[in-house]
């Protein structure tokens, strides 16, 4: 069985320009000019001990103008982990050349939107995790965010170890991991804004998250983060993220799941450690809005992480993409 990590990367503006009415909101893109934490999430990957992955960043920008460059920054960073394990970027001109070719295969005649190739909007991307997997021939999707790390060495075999299997005369197709907070806690900190007061939604899923510490191990769950999903291709080929979803796509594509009758599995063996940087304000009369950039925060998580413990896409640029999928 062969895996494919696909982590999205959200880029945009220098962080001295102010936010554009334009430009495609995500939760905490990084700035051109900051190095983010894509870097920290490819060195967390070293320490997995099953080498049957590949992996595939996706160079997502908020602005059509900057994408050049995103995809310039991004195609740089991975430069030194190409002799670690097989890795590949996924860029918007590579979207591009699949929407052109869809346009001109067969199934466009069939009625198939080539507009569903997109690098933009959270459904959308995660699509497109789907599709690389595909591309590479890979069984099975790992889903997974630039701000996170991995920490447990045996976790691609722990994914192995059950996706694709039965369980109580069920097909095992689709599983759900959690996030470990820097303290080690998978709870949420209780909120300390004004206006989440009289809003029960951090209690909510606490709730929810007792799940993770109870019996059966492998056993289905009402929630998934989309950071940390597991995917055979038996399902995504049967059921895509629906781009019509711009928030809350990772528990929608759990709903459809569920009704081709497909369950979400989790257990507590499927962690990554999120670590997400602090948030920095841009100026401008947008400074409501926030992005990210690399913060004491980030750098500890990475120490932390540290202490514990082949197939390939060109797709990136013009050069290497001739003849790709």
């Amino acid at each position: 069985m062969r895996a494919t990590i696909v982590i999205p990367s959200y880029w945009s503006r220098m962080s001295t320009l102010p936010f554009d009415k334009d430009d495609v909101v995500y939760d905490h893109p990084t700035p051109l000019d900051m190095s983010g934490t894509l870097e920290r999430a490819l060195e967390s990957i070293k320490i997995l001990k099953n080498r049957d992955f590949n992996v595939v960043v996706l160079a997502c920008a908020t602005a059509r103008d900057i994408q050049p460059m995103v995809q310039e920054k991004v195609e740089n960073m991975v430069l030194g982990f190409k002799d670690h394990f097989p890795i590949a970027v996924v860029s918007h001109a590579f979207e591009g050349r699949m929407r052109e070719r869809l346009g001109e295969s067969d199934a466009a005649a069939a009625g198939a939107d080539p507009d569903v190739i997109s690098l933009t909007g959270y459904s959308n991307i995660r699509n497109m995790c789907l599709v690389v997997t595909e591309l590479l021939r890979s069984e099975v999707a790992v889903l997974f965010d630039d701000d996170e790390v991995y920490e447990d060495p045996e976790y691609l075999d722990k994914i192995f170890e059950n996706v694709g299997t039965e369980r109580d005369g069920r097909f095992v197709g689709a599983l759900a991991g959690y996030y470990q907070r820097p303290d080690g806690s998978y709870l949420l900190p209780p909120p300390e804004e004004w206006y989440m007061s009289e809003w029960p939604m951090i209690r909510s899923m606490n709730e929810a998250f007792r799940i993770i510490g109870e019996e059966p191990r492998l056993k289905p769950t009402p929630w998934v983060f989309g950071g940390n999903m597991i995917i055979h291709r038996d399902v995504y080929r049967k059921i895509s993220f629906d781009p019509h979803v711009r928030r809350g796509e990772d528990i929608d594509f759990l709903t459809n799941c569920k009704f081709f009758d497909i369950d979400f599995c989790w257990t507590a063996s499927w962690r990554s450690s999120t670590c997400p940087p602090r948030p920095t304000f841009r100026p401008g009369p947008f400074s409501g809005r926030i992005s990210t950039a690399s913060s004491t925060h980030g750098r500890n998580c990475a120490a932390r992480s540290r202490s514990r413990g082949s197939g390939t896409l060109t797709c990136a640029s013009s050069t290497r993409t001739r003849g790709a999928a």
